[in-house]
């Protein structure tokens, strides 16, 4: 964030963001500030945790000289082969960015909601910029779908915003300041 590697910082308005080539900037909406709740203290730049740049922060496992790691997907010696669709009981969401960061839900075979409101299996709580009743994931044909439930803020994959969306592993969600990589 503003030209330093972070892991979870709150974002004011104004901070410029860097996703890989791509620089974003963090603007409110006119008139709304963020409150934050009282037990939870800005962290200061000494205090936040930064990966080394060898340190894969998916992970956790040591880069190869090429930047690799054992979650980089390596393309095929072969020709392509149709890829099986992702299944309840080998898809989960594991949490990237936000303040349940490490975390990891595996999507079974009812839909999982995700949003502010605690009643959500993914519950986003300390989240301002995340609606009660935020997005969806379930598992239809086979397939792996999240879909947007008429959230203020918007759902995002691969930076995006989407209404609905087919998931394949390795695309990032992104709700409120948590991201989401699908496995």
């Amino acid at each position: 964030m503003n030209g330093v590697p972070v892991q979870s910082v709150p974002l004011r308005d104004g901070d410029a963001l860097q996703i890989g080539r791509f620089v974003l900037q963090f603007r409110l909406k006119a008139g709304q500030g963020v409150r934050m709740p009282v037990d939870v203290k800005k962290p200061t730049q000494a205090a936040v945790s930064m990966t080394p740049p060898n340190v894969c922060r998916f992970c956790g496992q040591t880069k190869d000289a090429a930047g690799n790691c054992a979650c980089t997907p390596m393309p095929s010696q072969q020709p392509a082969a149709p890829v099986a669709a992702p299944t309840a009981q080998a898809t989960a969401l594991v949490v990237a960015d936000g303040p349940l960061a490490g975390s990891r839900f595996v999507i079974g075979p009812t839909p999982t909601g995700i949003g502010r409101d605690p009643s959500n299996p993914i519950a986003l709580t300390l989240d301002a910029q995340v609606s009660r009743r935020h997005a969806r994931v379930q598992v239809e044909g086979g397939r792996l779908l999240l879909y947007d439930e008429g959230s203020t803020n918007g759902t995002f994959v691969n930076g995006v915003r989407i209404t609905q969306q087919t998931l394949v592993p390795g695309d990032v969600v992104t709700v409120g300041s948590t991201s989401f990589r699908v496995e």
